[in-house]
């Protein structure tokens, strides 16, 4: 903190600057004797001196002072308080200004802080640089790409070579579907630091948006034959690989990363389950070892307990144990009701799936699911209802079809 003292303390002449609030000659001697109190004791006596001293009306730089002694002993609330109170009084005092901005924004108050940078900017403060630096990180922060990328263009006429501000416009071109502008870019970036991981994502991530998965492929493995080190990146080669069935080179690098404990909670449960989708229970085993227990690590065991032939009896201990833990679990309740219809346990996986629907609004899984109970029993009115239900939320062309065989098995039954 005495580092940011010193940039930003005050000596009584600065006052006396433009934008700068003017002082009496008593503010002048109550300023003079605090700065020799920080010097032997600390920012809190100081801050109290001034408090002490106070005539009924005081100018903002005695705020503005109590302001910076409050920074310095950590006391941010009492700051932002004093800098307040210095602005009412003195609406263009700059240096308030930016201090109080600059506590926004450690704050994360993106859109007080992204409001007192744009008003230094309008109102002519000379670091025109910093404030559009700042301006353009909280509104990128708030997700405000449009406006954040005009405030890093900003930034960049001022300062070219401005690395942070070339991605961060990258990252706004792309949350605002730009993607032909972005690529160029990124291109030139990489020409110049080939091995920086950030930047071979951000290109990948482009060819995905792109509907180009493999161009996308080919970029991780190039990225990957440059030695490019970086565990988001392998994370998206192995899930390419797995999608291009290339299943063993998918397994070899979610499983590195495992072990390197490098694999990401989501990435590492994505992968579980992809990989007991296509039976390879092995695999999955080995990326369950370091897992984090969640309702899906443990739906993902239960499943593999599945595809090994565990007795159903102990299938659905394991469900019930589940759904004890995880009451609002709807992938458990979809596939324990699966199960129970397995077992021609009807009324139980009637109830369950009826309960994951109550549970998830729009649920047009369970909603396909009891339709096939329904089906199983010989309900066709009743499973067609539930793919009426299901159709009003989200067209879907199987559904439809499902729809029409039903409905035309249940004209011949009634013939």
């Amino acid at each position: 903190m005495k580092q940011f003292l010193t940039i930003l303390f005050i000596s009584v002449s600065l006052f006396l600057k433009a934008n700068e609030p003017t002082i009496s000659n008593s503010e002048t001697k109550i300023l003079t004797k605090a700065e020799l109190i920080l010097a032997d004791k600390d920012a809190k006596a100081a801050e109290d001196y001034i408090k002490k001293n106070l005539e009924k009306k005081y100018s903002a730089a005695l705020d503005y002072s109590m302001a910076v002694y409050a920074v310095d002993y950590e006391n941010t609330k009492a700051a932002k308080n004093h800098l307040n109170t210095a602005l009412k009084k003195a609406e263009d005092f700059q240096r308030a200004m930016v201090l109080l901005a600059k506590l926004e924004f450690e704050a994360q108050n993106w859109e007080a802080a992204a409001k007192l940078f744009g008003k230094l900017i309008d109102s002519n403060y000379k670091n025109q640089l910093l404030a559009w630096k700042f301006l353009a990180r909280s509104r990128y922060e708030q997700g405000q790409f449009i406006a954040a990328e005009a405030a890093f263009r900003q930034v960049l006429i001022r300062d070219v070579s401005h690395e942070p501000s070339q991605r961060a416009l990258i990252v706004c071109l792309i949350e605002q579907n730009r993607l032909k502008e972005a690529k160029p870019l990124i291109k030139k970036m990489l020409d110049k630091k080939p091995k920086d991981a950030e930047l071979w994502n951000l290109a990948t991530a482009i060819e995905i948006e792109s509907g180009n998965r493999d161009e996308a492929l080919i970029k991780l493995v190039t990225a990957e034959k440059l030695g490019v080190d970086d565990s988001e990146l392998k994370e998206n080669l192995a899930s390419l690989y797995f999608e291009n069935e290339l299943y063993d080179l998918s397994a070899k690098i979610f499983t590195d990363l495992s072990k390197a404990a490098k694999l990401s909670d989501k990435s590492r449960i994505q992968a579980i389950e992809a990989f007991i989708s296509i039976q390879k229970i092995a695999v999955a085993e080995k990326l369950l070892i370091s897992a984090k227990d969640s309702e899906r690590v443990q739906l993902a065991k239960i499943q593999i307990k599945e595809a090994k032939g565990v007795d159903p009896a102990e299938l659905k201990a394991s469900y019930q144990k589940l759904l004890k833990q995880f009451p609002l679990s709807n992938r458990g309740l979809i596939r324990f009701a699966e199960l129970l219809q397995r077992e021609e346990d009807y009324v139980n996986a009637e109830l369950y799936l009826k309960r994951a629907i109550r549970t998830k609004a729009q649920n047009r899984e369970a909603m396909i699911q009891l339709a096939q109970v329904y089906v199983d029993q010989s309900l066709y009115e009743k499973a067609a209802a539930q793919l009426r239900e299901a159709l009003e939320l989200k067209e879907d062309k199987a559904v439809r079809n499902y729809l029409k065989q039903i409905i035309a098995i249940e004209k011949i039954k009634k013939k």
